[in-house]
Order: structure tokens, then C-alpha cells, then sequence
């Protein structure tokens, strides 16, 4: 005897088809080998309707169809609607027209297959289960607060056919350590990873172009960031209390250096203003405690009100004459101010 891979039913050996749900038994074996599933503890990938895990000993939940989160959607494609929907439903996968709307289940390893299209947003927002997804080819968009407050998650994986990670999809995501952007996006949206404290490393490709309002602030392990040269756009706050912040380049095209963008890095040390740069806005490099020297572009014609205020540690700001500054905008700082022309 055996077990129906759709809806578990048990049915003989030799078992064409379900007499249960009527699902094409045979025809998914040929194509995918059985099924296979992945363990709840290691991830490891074992042969669908395991009782134990062969990598790590644990021992699966096999009466509870849901256990097999991250089964191989690899035979999808040459089943019928209702078995695709049953496979969905059964990893906890809630999808509708090709979306994944919500995720139902409470296991930690989740794959995403490629036959969906989009992961909406908040579609697993404040979820404590999930500790890794594996996003597979074929998604083209992480929705806003897709993985908002996602407290476990500690990795992802997200493939190159990705172009838009929206606001806020993986705001509050304490747990997650690193993560790398697809070539394929062109818009890291606002907030897109405000608050992960664990953040240390994320690479962005150099098909971006803009870079949200907020969108890696209080991230507080992010020690180094590279942004590419196509970006043009950074949003106000996008590094404000990246508190291990020690240097970063703008890249020449930046036209703007946004509200608070560097507010309270108090370990950057060093930072290169282009000369594409016109503006440095209210306290963008505010209590930037480290910084010890500063020069201001000729291009720029605006600082902002607080702009480098109680940088305690600045000895030197070298600036045009003709920059127009706001209001205090070395207030409790010792930096000493020289001009450039």
C-alpha cells in the first residue's frame, strides 16, 4: 500500500490513479519520481511520505499533509487545477490566480515554487514559524510586508526573475543575517529592510536605480554597504542608526543627500561626497560621532539646517563659499570651516 502524494489517501501498489480524489497517480511518478519533501529540523530533502528524516534522525509529522512544506513542485505543470490547488493547500500555501495571497502553515523550511507568480503582501507577515525561504525561479514580486515582522527567519533566497522588492517586505526581520538582491530589481522600496538588527552583509546589484526612504534603517549590524553606480535615488532615513556603519560611497548621479539619511552612525568614519551631490539636507549626518573630516563638493549649494550637528569628533568641513547653510547647521560641532575656492 501506498499514499496518494495529493490527498494521502491510501491505495494499493499499483494504484493508477486515486479512487479518493481521482489524481493521476502514475503519471506523477513518472515525472517526478515519487515526490519528495523536505525535514522540518534540517531542511534536508528526503523522499515524500518519510517517517524519519535520513540526514538527521527526526521524526516527521507523515499523518499531517501540511508536513511537507518545500514538496517538489517539479511534475506541477502536468497535473490538473484541482490537484495543483491540493498541493498548494496542503503546504500551507494559499494561492489564488497565481498569487500567493497567505501562508496557512506552521513549519520552518518553506519553499516557494516557480509557478507562482507573485508573493502578495502581508502575505506572511508577524509569522514565528518560518526560519528559511527558498524562493524559487519564476517569482517576479515580494509584495509590501511580504515578510513583515517575520521574527525567526534568519534566511532567504531569492532568485534572479525578482524585479521588485516593495516597501516594507522584510521590515522587522530581527533574525535574518545577509541577503543578496537579484540583478533583476531596479527599486528597493521604503522600509524594505528597517530594523533588522542581524543584518550584516547585503549585496546590491547594479541594476538599481533607487533606494526607499527608510529602507535599511536600524540596521544596526551593517558594518559596510557598496551601492552600485546606477543609483541615482536614496530615500530620508535610509541609513539612519546603522549604528556599525563605518564607511560608504555615494555614487556619482546621487543628486541629494536626504533628511536624517546618516543620523546617528556613530561609527562612520569616512564618506566621499560626489560632485553630482546639490543638496545635503536637514541633519543628514547628525551625530556622526567618528567622523573627523568632511568635504563638501563645490556642486553642493544647499546644507541643510543640523546637517552635521554634534558631530563632536569633526575637525574640518571644507565647503564653497557660495553653499547656503541652514540653521545650526554645525551646531556642537568643533569642526573647523574651510573653503574651497
Amino acid at each position: 500500500m501506498k499514499n496518494c502524494p495529493n490527498c494521502k489517501f491510501e491505495v494499493s501498489d499499483t494504484a493508477k490513479f486515486c479512487r479518493n480524489c481521482g489524481f493521476n497517480i502514475k503519471k506523477y511518478e513518472e515525472e517526478n519520481q515519487g515526490g519528495t519533501m523536505f525535514c522540518d529540523e534540517c531542511g534536508a530533502k528526503i523522499p515524500f511520505g518519510s517517517a524519519f528524516c535520513e540526514e538527521c534522525g527526526f521524526k516527521l509529522d507523515t499523518d499531517n499533509a501540511s508536513s511537507s512544506v518545500g514538496f517538489d513542485f517539479g511534475a506541477i505543470n502536468n497535473i490538473s487545477t484541482f490537484a495543483t490547488e491540493q498541493l498548494y493547500e496542503q503546504n500551507g500555501l494559499k494561492v489564488e490566480n497565481g498569487v500567493l495571497v497567505e501562508y496557512i502553515g506552521k513549519k520552518r523550511n518553506v519553499i516557494i515554487p516557480g509557478t507562482i507568480e507573485e508573493i502578495f503582501n502581508k502575505a506572511f507577515e508577524n509569522n514565528e514559524f518560518v526560519t528559511s525561504v527558498k524562493i524559487e525561479e519564476g517569482v517576479q514580486v515580494i509584495g509590501a510586508s511580504a515578510f513583515y515582522g517575520c521574527t525567526n527567519l534568519t534566511s532567504i533566497e531569492i532568485p534572479n526573475s525578482v524585479t521588485l522588492i516593495d516597501n516594507s517586505a522584510f521590515r522587522g526581520c530581527v533574525k535574518l543575517t545577509s541577503v543578496k538582491i537579484p540583478n533583476g530589481v531596479t527599486t528597493i522600496g521604503y522600509s524594505a529592510f528597517y530594523g533588522c538588527t542581524s543584518l550584516t552583509s547585503i549585496e546590491i546589484p547594479k541594476g538599481v536605480t533607487s533606494i526607499g526612504e527608510d529602507a535599511f534603517k536600524y540596521c544596526s549590524s551593517l558594518t559596510s554597504i557598496e551601492i552600485p553606480n546606477g543609483v541615482t535615488t536614496i530615500g530620508n532615513s535610509a541609513f539612519q542608526d546603522c549604528t556599525n556603519l563605518t564607511s560608504i560611497e555615494i555614487p556619482n548621479g546621487v543628486t541629494t543627500i536626504g533628511n536624517c539619511m546618516f543620523y546617528t552612525c556613530t561609527n562612520l568614519t569616512s564618506i566621499e561626497i560626489p560632485s553630482s551631490v546639490t543638496t545635503i539636507c536637514r541633519y543628514a549626518f547628525g551625530i556622526c560621532e567618528k567622523l573627523t573630516s568632511i568635504e563638501i563638493p563645490s556642486s553642493v549649494t544647499t546644507v541643510g539646517e543640523g546637517a552635521f550637528y554634534a558631530c563632536k569628533n569633526l575637525k574640518s568641513i571644507r565647503l564653497s563659499r557660495n553653499c547656503k547653510c541652514g540653521y545650526d547647521w554645525n551646531l556642537f560641532c568643533p569642526a573647523k570651516v574651510e573653503y574651497i575656492d
